[in-house]
């Protein structure tokens, strides 16, 4: 069973569905965001990851209305050595100063995985440190 189905099982209509289950990975990602014929790139660390979004920490204040592609690396490609991108249309969430961190820390809602590679992202995640809150 994918981890994107187990986010839904047994979701009822009119209630909120569960959490996914979060993931402790620190991956590089980078945000691309297209306005007007103006592109901006900001570069961060995931703080905690799902199928369904992840928050991440940058050096930016970034909170930008409408879509932004987020642009993760997955530290594993077939030999272990190369990372694979996957393109993702994603929506920013929220945006927090971290005193934890000193940095900014991101919310990203996921929407929409490039040539579906959304599965790469869940075999990744399988033998990842889990979140139990």
């Amino acid at each position: 069973m994918s981890v994107r189905s187990q986010t839904f099982d047994n979701f009822k209509s009119g209630s909120q569905p569960p959490r996914a289950q979060r993931f402790a990975v620190h991956w590089k990602i980078g945000i691309l965001y297209e306005k007007g014929g103006k592109r901006e790139v900001f570069h961060g660390r995931t703080h905690e990851i799902s199928a369904s979004g992840a928050s991440f920490l940058s050096q930016h204040n970034i909170f930008m209305e409408g879509e932004v592609t987020a642009l993760l690396a997955l530290p594993w490609y077939r030999d272990n050595l190369t990372e694979k991108i996957i393109e993702i249309k994603s929506r920013v969430i929220h945006t927090i100063l971290s005193s934890e961190h000193n940095k900014f820390r991101t919310g990203l809602q996921f929407n929409n995985f490039k040539n579906d590679t959304g599965y790469l992202l869940e075999i990744a995640l399988r033998d990842q440190p889990k979140i139990n809150r």
